[in-house]
């Protein structure tokens, strides 16, 4: 018996020390990471980039593994035009920001950008946020949403207050992964895992030229589709998914005065807040589902019909930010004309994210003044 209890105590001793070297030795996020080489002619942009987002799904310039003082961190979520994958990140509009904020403040500035957000909306973005910046001490978050929330639902929408709360609930549990978080070593065999099935998963993007076929051909199925002149929601129905948006604008606001960071809420920047477009020019075009589009029963929107959608957002935003003392960042004070600037209807070129980065940069630097006379 006791020569039992020395050898099961050996056993757990040398298990222990095993998993103490390796976890020194080795050690790896709880989420693993993504890096994809991509190469697209889209005129206006660079032919080839890589893309990477870390652990957190956060694409980072400059940033370092700890926090010193005199360092100016800043945070973007945003859609399309933001996260970006068609640019490298020192390309993107926060990018150009902080190379910006860099040379007219003296400080090294650490940026880094949400990189995908489903459908571009603003919850699943603020349901990442509340991670990240309980994670890290940040100076200033910029959010920067529209298009998807405006454009991004079926007709058969229904509000869901709920929503929020059910993505909170659906983190990552059960035995599995409460083993997975206590020991390094299954951690690695895990992350392994979950690295093969993202190669598996990102291998399509890394084909030649495969963004820029995916957005010629939504162009060519958008050009076989009926029109739809408007589009009508109603918040008494229940059909409308600004109530989602405001929601998202409350959360960030709540977020952000949490976290102690200065907050800028921003227009997403699209071809349609900038100017009417007949989409002559534009490699994509917005497409309206009356519900999933498993049967392709989708319209063609017109850009009056997107832009008078875009603003109406935009309006109820702007609202909700001047009543909670948020700086709001209108599209219409630097307009952007579409040709040269946009790749999309939401995708910026490298010279529209210099555009629109300069075109903020003066509020901008006022709300960090603001914030460091507090």
């Amino acid at each position: 018996m006791k020569l039992f209890k020395i050898i099961v105590g050996g056993a757990i001793a040398l298990g222990l020390l095993v998993e103490l070297v390796i976890r020194l030795a080795f050690p790896v996020p709880m989420e693993p990471g993504a890096t994809i080489l991509l190469s697209n002619e889209i005129p206006g942009l660079k032919s080839s980039i890589r893309f990477e987002y870390d652990e957190d799904q956060l694409r980072k310039h400059h940033w370092s593994k700890g926090r010193q003082s005199d360092n100016l961190r800043v945070l973007c979520f945003g859609g399309n035009a933001t996260t970006s994958i068609i640019q490298r990140s020192e390309d993107t509009w926060w990018g150009v920001l902080a190379g910006e904020l860099e040379e007219r403040t003296g400080k090294k500035v650490e940026v880094a950008a949400l990189a995908h957000s489903k459908g571009g909306q603003i919850l699943p973005a603020l349901w990442k946020a509340e991670s990240v910046l309980a994670k890290y001490d940040v100076d200033l978050v910029i959010c920067c949403f529209g298009f998807g929330d405006a454009m991004g639902f079926y007709g058969d929408y229904s509000y869901d207050p709920g929503k929020l709360e059910r993505m909170r609930d659906s983190k990552p549990s059960g035995f599995k992964y409460s083993l997975a978080k206590a020991s390094h070593v299954l951690r690695i065999i895990r992350n392994g895992r979950t690295k093969k099935f993202l190669r598996s998963t990102h291998e399509r993007f890394a084909e030649h030229n495969f963004l820029k076929k995916q957005l010629l051909l939504r162009r060519n199925y958008w050009a076989n589709l009926p029109l739809r002149e408007g589009i009508i929601r109603t918040m008494r129905k229940g059909d409308d998914p600004l109530r989602e948006y405001i929601d998202g604008l409350r959360g960030f606001i709540s977020l952000a005065k949490k976290s102690g960071a200065q907050l800028i809420v921003m227009e997403e920047p699209t071809i349609y807040a900038a100017e009417p477009s007949d989409h002559k020019d534009n490699l994509m075009a917005p497409i309206f589902f009356t519900s999933k589009p498993d049967s392709g029963d989708g319209y063609q929107v017109s850009s009056l019909a997107v832009a008078q959608e875009l603003q109406r957002f935009f309006d109820a935003g702007r609202n909700e930010c001047m009543n909670a003392g948020v700086l709001w960042l209108s599209s219409e004070a630097e307009p952007m004309p579409v040709s040269e600037n946009y790749a999309s209807e939401t995708y910026l070129t490298d010279k529209g994210a210099r555009a629109l980065a300069f075109g903020i940069i003066t509020p901008v630097l006022r709300a960090i003044d603001d914030r460091e006379d507090l």
